[in-house]
């Protein structure tokens, strides 16, 4: 008799006092196989109190376990922990450049009451058509950013963030609730995810990804009918982001699995775990179908179907954009922390299927194996990968858990119950430690390379040169680099036009390759000044290499440098309407590229170089460079005291480089100083090893003269 007809007829005979551990044992087999048809059983009698109290009972029969007040309040210390950990992953600085363009959508679209369907961002692509697909996300951020600014939507990265991670851990726990088994593995999970949390329509495809999990999982494994939730989500996520083809792409899955599941275990009777029934199968369906066409409901129709892949297809932008690049083909993602742990993080699913080979789920395997292909193809994918694959990974393994336990007959469950207790605390108290280091130093990202716990925006945005910009009225057509594009659109638009932003499809390949090659060929950049009138100009000198664009732009005088800080210039045109922002800011002489790369300085030119390093120092309260150059024309003029004071505010600004103590050391052996060039010499030895032959002679060279 096959084992759904055995148990029919065993509550049928024991209705109102059968015990689901009995019924397991009378048959002999695991208690999960008999869960699904006990559970449709009782469903078809609506006996909803009977079945709830059965799933207790399920639950606590293979740990063995009594839930003692300590292991309730080490279950809510371990939440508790779990939410706080989430929550120190993401409070960081604003780093994502994208946020921006997102921000000034949503309140163009709020002020003018319509939606955005053609450029007006770029001066090069005015007028051609735009699908702006993430309309929705840009209201929100900046309904969101009207509260409280840069810092609010910091907090509400963080809450999203929060709101994932409980959602997988719901999930994790409609299967097993097994806290030792899927509580390392959320961790892990959150911390091979965190690279990828940022400010960004992104981060709702993150979100909606564990939901949809939760919603089919709870359907399948718990008979919990939330279905109608996925249609009114995939609504909202058409309108967010373009990953709502992984929403549909998991409904279409597990359907098509589910289904092949059922007509196994019905035509071939492999008696697998958790089968639908065709009448569960078929709501399934109906609720795919719903959804297929519910994702129309957006501004651009059905054309948003194929908007998703229109940007995968195009090869340059894929082989270029660093987020877009496979992990395997991108040696920056290898450098990472972030690309181990997903090496570790494939291992281990795929040990976790090996181990569970005798419940093999097809659907399971499916879904998995989609993340995988995504993770594979672009490693911006890997975060969805990770909390995706979380709940799978926690079955697989709490199976192999329960396999091991059943081979020991004479199990002691209140033994068993104490290790369980204490392998609790002591995940407790790795992930408190866990939580107090990213508190401390925030995520790493790769040995040196970290995303600091804080608020506001970070340095790589031109935050001072824009506000320079607009203090001062400079308007019309800017050069910029590709990550500054979104940040000077949102600050100064309409008054200012880029060249450039990270919105690929509106540029295509060509314009896009048109501003590339201008960043790293000067050729190339002066045939972009021939071909657009351009106004002005914001680079960033740190990250690119421009020497020859600012040789060029030095040289041919049609320029004049403004304005620069310990990153970015900015150049504006020298012509009569600039004359006297040119006469009170131009730079003739300093320049932060130019400046180094000279042998010496013209005599004619210190008074100009001197008078132009006083006003950036004014400027720049924490820039070194106008204090280095300062430093060294006071130097060489033999004032000495005054270079002691430039060489005592580099070092307080940078105590940790021991560059600048050998710099004051030299400058206080100038001035005889023996016994405070001594000091930082040794200094410069204990924060930097490498620089000891160099210093050592020196030092060797003072000893005599202090014994004299």
């Amino acid at each position: 008799m096959p084992l759904k007809e055995k148990v029919k007829k065993y509550i049928q005979s024991n209705y109102g006092k059968f015990s689901i551990a009995h019924l397991a044992h009378e048959y002999g087999c695991p208690i999960r196989e008999v869960e699904d048809y006990v559970l449709e059983e009782l469903e078809s009698k609506s006996i909803v109190k009977e079945k709830e109290s059965r799933l207790a009972e399920l639950n606590k029969v293979p740990r063995g376990e009594k839930f003692s007040l300590a292991n309730k309040l080490i279950i809510a210390s371990l939440f508790i922990c779990l939410i706080t950990l989430a929550f120190a992953l993401n409070i960081s600085q604003m780093s994502n450049n994208d946020i921006w363009m997102h921000l000034k959508n949503g309140e163009l679209i709020l002020k003018n009451r319509h939606f955005l369907y053609k450029d007006t961002y770029s001066f090069r692509t005015i007028g051609m058509p735009w699908v702006n697909h993430e309309w929705l996300a840009g209201v929100i951020f900046y309904l969101i950013y009207q509260i409280g600014a840069v810092n609010a939507l910091i907090f509400f990265k963080a809450f999203m963030v929060v709101l994932l991670t409980i959602f997988i851990v719901q999930t994790c726990r409609l299967t097993k609730d097994r806290w030792t088994v899927f509580y390392p593995i959320v961790v892990f999970a959150l911390f091979n995810a965190a690279v990828r949390f940022l400010d960004r329509p992104h981060m709702f495809t993150e979100m909606f990804v564990p939901i949809f999990f939760y919603i089919l999982f709870a359907y399948k494994y718990r008979h919990k009918d939330y279905l109608l939730w996925l249609p009114v989500l995939l609504l909202l996520w058409v309108n967010i982001h373009g990953g709502f083809v992984v929403g549909m792409g998991i409904i279409t899955l597990f359907a098509l699995f589910e289904t092949v599941r059922t007509i196994i275990n019905r035509y071939y009777s492999f008696h697998q775990n958790d089968i639908l029934s065709m009448r569960r199968l078929k709501k399934l369906w109906i609720i795919w179908l719903i959804s297929g066409i519910i994702l129309s409901v957006n501004p651009h129709g059905i054309n948003i179907y194929t908007y998703p892949f229109e940007l995968t297809s195009k090869k340059i932008f894929m082989s270029q954009i660093y987020e877009w690049q496979p992990p395997f083909k991108s040696p920056t993602f290898q450098a990472s922390y972030a690309f181990i742990y997903f090496i570790i993080w494939m291992i281990l699913l795929g040990l976790s299927f090996l181990l569970d080979w005798k419940h093999f789920d097809l659907t399971n395997a499916a879904l998995s194996a989609l993340f995988l292909a995504m993770s594979l193809r672009m490693h911006r994918n890997i975060t969805t990968f990770a909390l995706a694959t979380a709940p799978i990974m926690s079955l697989n393994f709490d199976n192999f858990f329960d396999l091991i336990l059943s081979m020991k007959k004479f199990l002691n469950m209140k033994k068993l119950a104490k290790a369980d207790l204490l392998a609790k605390v002591i995940i407790l108290l790795i992930t408190v430690g866990l939580t107090a280091m990213t508190f401390r130093y925030g995520y790493f990202y790769r040995s040196g390379s970290r995303k600091p716990f804080g608020l506001g925006v970070a340095s790589n945005m031109p935050i001072e040169a824009v506000r320079y910009v607009k203090e001062n009225h400079i308007k019309g057509n800017c050069f910029n680099p590709y990550t500054y594009g979104t940040y000077i659109i949102h600050e100064l638009y309409p008054e200012t036009r880029v060249v450039m932003d990270s919105r690929d499809l509106p540029y295509g390949e060509r314009l896009y390759l048109e501003h590339q090659e201008a960043m790293v060929d000067v050729n190339a950049f002066k045939q972009m000044f021939k071909k657009y009138h351009i106004d002005y100009i914001i680079l960033n000198y740190q990250q690119d290499d421009l020497r020859e664009h600012f040789k060029y732009l030095h040289q041919n005088g049609e320029w004049v440098l403004v304005y620069f800080d310990d990153r970015n210039v900015v150049y504006i045109r020298n012509i009569p309407e600039n004359r006297k922002l040119i006469e009170r800011d131009g730079y003739f002489c300093l320049h932060p590229v130019l400046t180094l790369e000279k042998e010496g300085l013209e005599l004619d030119e210190i008074p100009r170089y001197i008078l132009e390093c006083k006003r950036n120092m004014k400027l720049n309260p924490k820039f070194i460079f106008p204090r280095y150059v300062l430093h060294s024309i006071y130097l060489a003029q033999g004032k000495l005291t005054e270079a002691i004071q430039l060489g005592k505010e580099i070092v307080n600004l940078e105590p940790q480089n021991a560059r600048w103590h050998i710099l004051l050391a030299e400058t206080y052996l100038r001035a005889g100083n023996i016994d405070q060039a001594r000091t930082h010499y040794q200094q410069a030895i204990t924060l930097d090893p490498g620089a000891e032959p160099f210093v050592r002679k020196k030092l060797d060279q003072l000893t005599p003269k202090a014994k004299g």
